[in-house]
């Protein structure tokens, strides 16, 4: 997506890579970055804990710190991964040498 917006970018600055410049985003943000901020060290923490000598306590305990937190994290991923996809679909069906309005 970065790639396609800078193709995109040109003078006058049409309507299309602003589209284009916002999905990008969403999804690094959005995708990419609360996966290797956020699920990811949530599943590392989680690789770590040993389920061999853990009591149905610490279990219990584990899954309540991880569930929730690793629920919400993944909720963001996939609104932000799917309004990326809507920004590129409306990029893709906006009129060629649309501009936008300084």
């Amino acid at each position: 997506m970065p790639l396609s917006a800078y193709l995109h970018y040109g003078q006058p600055v049409q309507l299309k890579f602003w589209l284009l410049v916002a999905a990008a985003l969403c999804y690094i943000i959005g995708t990419f970055g609360v996966t290797i901020f956020g699920n990811v060290p949530l599943n590392n923490a989680l690789d770590t804990f040993d389920l061999k000598s853990a009591t149905a306590e610490a279990m219990r305990l584990q899954r309540s710190g991880f569930e929730n937190t690793w629920n919400y994290l993944n909720t963001i991923r996939a609104v932000a991964a799917t309004m990326a996809i809507v920004l590129v679909i409306i990029a893709c069906l906006y009129p060629h040498g649309a501009q936008t309005s300084n």
